[in-house]
């Protein structure tokens, strides 16, 4: 079984499907948040079904809900204690500095009396100690609760090991990000009093509606050109908004309703409001509110569009969120991108182990679309996690990046809005050897995805111009990923609530091309069977996949939101420019097409590979991934100049493959089927 690690989250989902038939509801009961009968039976309600708020109420310069872990794991269970009554604005108060401020020293008796600790991870390198060391000395100080900041560089919270401590902790424990535990730290070093609210459900108000943590609808890019927001708008440029909102009081509210406000560079260009819903109930106390249409996103130039959502219902005081996205000069970016420094933010890692703890290599990224085509492919980004290895070069030292381009309904295939096998084409690629100075966390350019021709043959430095964007096109930009590493995510994107909202408001014309991760267990894919969902996964009627051969957004409410994880969006951007670099003197085609050769196509039972260098390359890796960007399978041969081998192919489903090779630090690949 696989599993992706750090949430025992598995599994990430392109959804691309279509939607045979859809409910027109503006304001909707999500199923996925259960039911709950008559009266409030669970006190855990809210934490079963969408897991605790972990609020920081004050200042309002760091005042937000934030991403968290809980102790435990697949491998050492849970511990620490749970909350079922709330903490309701309660004091944060720093381990000691100077002293221990990573806790791994005992702290004065009382240090922490009737306050939530906040202490550091690690320290880095030798001295760490385990975490239920450091929350048992805050509890034996009299902490309530204890916040660990990561304190590695740009890295999300991780899971928390029960180490030596485990069973005497009987308070709660949180693990926050390394960027927002910096601004968190800053606001104590300052003096200021911070405050956190961290509750299943309510804080016993009379009157509190609020939004669902991760509840609210974004638009469907975090940044895409300002060129490519013309009207009217195509389906992946659609605006729809709406929100998850929940009655955390103890009374029912009356005529509810959620309106919206977009701006543009600070000026107002639309508003919007849901259907008032006359009753709102704690007993159904999570709903849907969405605007009845979608809308179209427009730029005459770059900047940033605020769209701020404001819950009003009659006797409670109105509930404002704003969240921002952009019409860049240049950058494609599904997550959060920090337009400030120039890289995606990276504060999440997950990627795929097996329940036995061995690496899996696996393909992970973001499928963008074109509107407007003309530009050339300049780079793409992405930060990688190497653990508590720290370094990435040595053995791990190279991985490649890889841009397919998706034409539905190519090579005979239905054009029915999914990817399936076939439908794919990989037009460029690139191989990044890491460098000693490379650690985990680092912000990696790769360069240059905009040098390579169409078909990736840079091993002999063959350059025949820059890979232009077509338009109206998908292109999808991924990491192939080994060595037991794993992906940086933006750590705070959720597209559920857009995919729901479109689903519920005329799916059956929508298409969303996002990125959901759901947990449970997985058994591996494999070739020809896409992997199986194990039995703790929810009801979901699909199995997903990579790219789902499915209509898994039929099911999109079937889901338990607790098991779909907010902030697992790939940090994957794909930069472009409009004025690529001259085209260098072209090499001799013929020449280059001899460097690697594959035959015969299409193949059953082997596939040999012929491969020609100009000059011996210390390490050769041949990949194979299926048609639909998923690995399959590796091999390394050494100290490679020319040879020529067979793969065997006979245990290959039939279907589309792709042969990635890097050697001397370039990649190329080819394309082969399989039939039988």
């Amino acid at each position: 079984m696989k599993q992706f690690n750090a949430f025992k989250t598995l599994l990430f989902v392109i959804l691309l499907g279509s939607a045979s038939s859809a409910v027109q509801a503006q304001n909707y009961h999500p199923l996925a948040f259960g039911t709950m009968g008559g009266a409030y039976l669970n006190p855990n309600w809210y934490l079963d079904y969408v897991g605790l708020n972990v609020l920081c109420t004050a200042p309002a310069s760091v005042a937000g809900s934030y991403v968290y872990t809980t102790p435990g794991g697949t491998a050492t269970g849970s511990w620490g204690g749970v909350v079922t009554t709330p903490l309701i604005n309660d004091t944060l108060k720093l381990a000691p500095y100077p002293g221990d401020t990573c806790g791994c020293s005992s702290f004065p008796l009382g240090y922490f009396t009737n306050r939530i600790a906040v202490i550091w991870r690690g320290p880095e390198g030798a001295g760490a100690c385990d975490f239920s060391v450091k929350a048992s000395y805050a509890q034996a100080a009299g902490a309530i609760a204890v916040i660990i900041i990561n304190e590695y560089a740009g890295e999300g919270p991780v899971g928390m090991g029960a180490g030596t401590s485990a069973a005497g902790v009987t308070i709660p424990v949180f693990m926050i990000g390394n960027i927002p535990g910096i601004a968190l730290d800053a606001a104590l070093d300052a003096g200021d009093t911070v405050t956190f609210t961290i509750s299943p459900w309510g804080t016993g108000l009379t009157n509190n509606l609020g939004f669902v943590p991760g509840g609210t609808a974004a638009w469907g890019n975090f940044a895409v050109p300002w060129n490519q927001l013309t009207s009217p708008s195509p389906a992946p440029y659609l605006g729809l908004d709406g929100a998850f909102v929940a009655n955390f009081g103890t009374n029912t509210v009356s005529d509810v309703r959620l309106t919206t406000s977009l701006s543009f560079n600070g000026s107002v260009i639309r508003t919007g409001a849901s259907d008032t819903l006359a009753s709102f109930p704690t007993t159904d106390s999570i709903w849907a509110m969405f605007e009845p249409n979608p809308y179209d996103v427009t730029a005459s130039g770059p900047g940033r569009f605020d769209l701020t959502y404001n819950i009003i219902g009659a006797d409670i005081p109105s509930v404002s969120k704003t969240i921002s996205f952009y019409a860049s000069d240049s950058v494609y970016s599904k997550g959060t991108y920090d337009f400030t420094n120039n890289v995606p933010l990276s504060t999440l890692a997950t990627g795929p182990v097996s329940s036995s703890g061995a690496a899996e290599d696996f393909v992970w990224g973001n499928m963008y679309y074109v509107r407007h085509g003309g530009a050339a492919i300049s780079s793409a980004q992405f930060s990688l996690n190497n653990g508590f290895l720290g370094a990435l070069s040595g053995t791990l030292s190279s991985v490649d990046v890889l841009v397919f381009r998706w034409i539905d309904g190519s090579n005979g295939l239905p054009k029915d809005s999914i990817v399936q096998n076939g439908e794919l084409d990989c037009i460029t690629l690139a191989n990044y050897n890491f460098q000693p100075a490379d650690t985990s966390g680092t912000i990696i350019k790769t360069f240059p995805l905009g040098q390579l021709n169409g078909f990736g043959d840079t091993i002999d430095g063959t350059y025949t111009g820059g890979v232009f964007l077509d338009d109206t096109s998908f292109y999808y930009v991924a990491v192939n990923v080994g060595g037991g590493m794993s992906i940086y995510c933006d750590g705070q994107t959720d597209p559920y609530p857009r995919i729901f909202g479109h689903f519920y408001n005329g799916g059956a014309s929508y298409m969303d091309n996002s990125n959901i991760l759901v947990t449970g267990d997985y058994t591996a894919a494999t070739a020809g069977n896409p992997g199986v969902l194990g039995t703790d996964a929810p009801n979901q009627g699909y199995s997903p996949t990579a790219f789902p051969g499915n209509f898994f957004i039929d099911a999109v409410d079937s889901f338990n939101y607790g098991e779909l994880r907010q902030g697992l969006i790939p940090s994957i951007p794909l930069i472009t420019t409009a004025t690529p670099p001259p085209a260098l003197a072209v090499k001799n085609v013929a020449k280059a097409s001899n460097v690697l050769n594959i035959f015969p196509i299409p193949t059953s039972d082997n596939l040999t590979v012929s491969l020609n260098l100009s000059q011996m390359s210390n390490t050769v890796t041949y990949t194979i991934l299926d048609g639909l960007a998923r690995f399959v399978s590796k091999q390394t041969h050494n100290n490679v100049t020319k040879e020529q081998f067979d793969i065997p192919t006979s245990n290959l489903a039939a279907g589309t493959y792709f042969l990635i090779v890097d050697a001397n630090g370039r990649a190329m690949s080819r394309k082969f089927i399989v039939v039988r």
